[in-house]
């Protein structure tokens, strides 16, 4: 099995062992007492050791691959392991595993040809699926462990061809799939039917618009009568036949007053564009009836788009007269006051 940490005592047979000591089955040495044999694999870290010999009380590491004789009571001479019979837990070495603990000891031996080695954590860590479980999921890699096997991060190796903890195992390395993208760090996100990430990261789909298989299209509010006439533009989809900000076009904006009708901007009824925008020709007097005409203020003012005298005076005969006072129009256009009499809200008197 790929990537396969071993816990606990490791049983490897003896045999090749019992045939360089001479020793018997039983772990008894002519030289001394009974010891418990310690066997390792390769890279493991041993710790224990008989209780024969020369052996002292002291711990002991193994560095590459170690062989303790059974039933010798010695370590067998150019192992390059540094006898020990404490009895603590073993620790581990890079690549290995961590070895069962060791019997306690009397003395202590060292063989020739080997070189101490000291213990500790692991520095070759378990890539993506590998096989782990949630006791051991701290040697992943990632530091994830699904229950089956190691997971890894984005951009993680997986040689093993599975086990991403985000995305999928492409080329060796956990990337994120064809149709996603790393829009937040460390996770993959959709981009195919995601209306902030369409087509692509932070791609976002505008005003009556949704994503549908990577792109934005209309998607008018529920219950218009004419959902075909709205188009799509930059920031959404709209009716361009009515829509003041985008009439006629995407970029066509009405201003000045105007009001989008059939695609066109316009100025409202009762208005005419006059070079700076709409302006009211029903009652400006600047501008009564059409753009180009002004009324003679204060004496005319704009009403129903003409140009008529300032009440409460009236037209007579093209003169503005007020009818109240006036001699000669007293009361009503033509209506003269004779000479000794003058004209008082619109009576001669």
């Amino acid at each position: 099995m790929k990537g396969v940490r071993v816990l606990g005592s490791v049983s490897v047979s003896l045999a090749l062992v019992l045939a360089c000591s001479g020793g018997d089955s039983t772990g008894q040495s002519p030289g001394g007492d009974a010891g418990q044999p310690t066997t390792a694999a390769a890279g493991s870290a041993v710790k224990g050791g008989g209780n024969g010999g020369n052996a002292a009380g002291a711990d002991s590491t193994a560095a590459g691959t170690r062989s303790a004789a059974a039933g010798s009571g010695n370590i067998a001479a150019g192992s390059g392991a540094d006898a020990a019979g404490s009895g603590a837990d073993g620790g581990s070495l890079p690549g290995g595993a961590i070895a069962s603990s060791g019997a306690p000891g009397t003395g202590a031996a060292s063989a020739t040809g080997g070189t101490p080695s000291t213990g500790g954590r692991q520095t070759n860590c378990l890539a993506a699926g590998s096989v782990c479980t949630h006791f051991n999921a701290s040697d992943c890699c990632s530091g994830s462990c699904d229950g089956d096997s190691c997971c890894g991060m984005l951009g993680d190796s997986c040689p093993y061809g599975h086990g991403c903890c985000y995305g999928q195992c492409t080329g060796g390395r956990c990337q994120c799939g064809p149709d996603e993208r790393e829009c937040t760090p460390g996770q993959c996100t959709g981009i195919l039917w995601n209306s902030n990430h369409c087509g692509g990261c932070d791609i976002q789909c505008g005003v009556n618009s949704k994503c549908e298989n990577g792109a934005c299209v209309c998607d008018p509010p529920p219950n218009v009568m004419d959902p075909q006439l709205f188009e799509m533009c930059a920031d959404g989809c709209y009716k361009l036949t009515e829509d003041d900000d985008h009439c006629g076009d995407c970029d066509t904006a009405c201003t000045g007053g105007k009001t989008c009708r059939y695609g066109t901007c316009e100025c409202p009824s009762g208005t005419l564009d006059c070079g700076s925008g709409c302006v009211d020709i029903v009652s400006n007097s600047d501008h009564c009836g059409s753009c180009d005409v002004a009324c003679s203020t204060p004496t005319y003012v704009c009403s129903n788009r003409r140009c008529v005298c300032n009440p409460p005076t009236v037209d007579c005969s093209g003169v503005c007269t007020d009818l109240d006072t006036d001699h000669d129009h007293c009361g009503t256009c033509g209506t003269v006051c004779k000479r000794n009499e003058t004209c008082v809200d619109g009576v001669c008197s």
